[in-house]
């Protein structure tokens, strides 16, 4: 049998159920698909990516309604490292994107094989494709967030300090007419091994930035874990700079994971909890960071903090949290890195970085929440 698309049409005024059969695309020399992507353009395209290749169809023709392929593009040979002896290096894509301006398509791939684990090479890369003319064929490829040889990762920020481990999907964000003011594009990523959502904006240079929604456990655990029939919602603290380390913020201040939560636990002089700020409650409340930097007379431009967002991945096949001992990189947490400089919407790159490994950082600390002292009870 061959291996190809089944089209359909739409009913979006009976509730967008299917309407009718259309048609069948075979596809002759695909062995699998892994990714389907429609473009809503005037001239609409479907990418259809098939292991090491891509195939563009037009399904722009609302009369017949008929898709035709029109291009078959050799990701691997285009995009791949070929050795030698003439052959390449065998590579799996998993979906790719086209963006809204320039006609450039953005692939993810990644070297045939790689696992889970941290072998050198083995970190997936996004590729641009594009091409000489409107009309011409799709004949260049360049990485444009992490390169092929580094291994997997998590560390966001622009070309080749990026790091991924295994995105699968790509869906590219309908422009709001606001938003992409600055982003000409907007594409997200699901990363499955990191368990985290990365995010990746394209300015008008086709400058590419990659940012990350990371995975809450600890909500989960919050919400699941207690098998309740009632969600609670989560708790957001305030994260504070502290204040016996605003002298250590105007020089360097190298501090290890465990140096920096002994650091917030023991500044209670109080009575209160606190705990590292997980990186959603930094986000949330930006403004107040700037304050406190500006308060303590902060030269530094560029900060970084240890964060109590975990970077523990595994296999699961449900949603749900790593149990201990199960997994990779249980070791590391995050480290959020910001520009104080900015305006007062913040962008946060995250890092993940063994606990032992010391970082120059500011000391952030939130106050522990009472469900979170609600919680430990309940385990004890």
């Amino acid at each position: 049998y061959a291996l190809g698309v089944f089209v359909f049409t739409l009913d979006l005024s009976n509730g967008g159920i299917f309407d009718q059969f259309v048609s069948f695309l075979p596809l002759t020399d695909a062995s699998s698909i892994s990714g389907l992507t429609l473009t809503l353009e005037d001239e609409a395209s479907l990418i259809i990516t098939a292991k090491s290749k891509a195939y563009l169809a037009d399904v722009s023709d609302k009369e017949d309604m008929l898709p035709r392929l029109t291009e078959t593009i050799e990701l691997q040979s285009l995009c791949g490292i070929q050795f030698k002896n003439g052959n390449h290096l065998q590579m799996n894509f998993r979906d790719a994107v086209m963006d809204a301006y320039h006609g450039d398509i953005y692939a993810i791939g990644k070297p045939y094989g790689s696992s889970g684990t941290k072998e050198e090479g083995f970190g997936a890369v996004l590729f641009r494709l594009s091409k000489e003319s409107s009309h011409g064929s799709y004949t260049e490829c360049i990485n444009v967030a992490n390169k092929l040889g580094n291994g997997r990762g998590w560390r966001d920020g622009h070309a080749e300090e990026v790091r991924f481990t295994r995105p699968h999907s790509m869906i590219r964000l309908p422009d709001d007419g606001q938003y992409h003011a600055m982003f000409r594009d907007l594409f997200i990523l699901p990363d499955i091994d990191n368990r985290g959502m990365r995010r990746v904006d394209l300015d008008e240079d086709g400058i590419v930035e990659v940012s990350s929604v990371p995975y809450d456990e600890d909500m989960w655990k919050r919400m699941y874990e207690q098998e309740s029939t009632t969600l609670r919602k989560e708790g957001t603290a305030k994260p504070f700079v502290l204040e016996n380390d605003i002298d250590s913020l105007k020089t360097k201040h190298f501090a290890t994971y465990s140096d920096a939560s002994v650091a917030c636990s023991t500044t209670a002089t109080t009575g209160i909890q606190r705990r590292l700020c997980r990186v959603d409650e930094i986000r949330e409340s930006f403004k107040d960071i700037k304050v406190a930097l500006r308060t303590a007379q902060v030269a530094k431009a560029y900060v970084q903090a240890w964060t109590n967002t975990s970077c523990h991945g595994c296999w699961l096949h449900y949603p749900g949290f790593c149990k201990k001992g199960e997994g990779w990189d249980e070791s590391y947490r995050m480290v959020a890195h910001f520009n104080v400089m900015e305006g007062d919407q913040l962008r946060i790159h995250t890092e993940c970085i063994p606990q032992d490994e010391p970082v120059d950082i500011i000391s952030l600390c939130c106050e522990r929440l009472q469900e979170e002292e609600d919680g430990e009870e309940e385990l004890e």
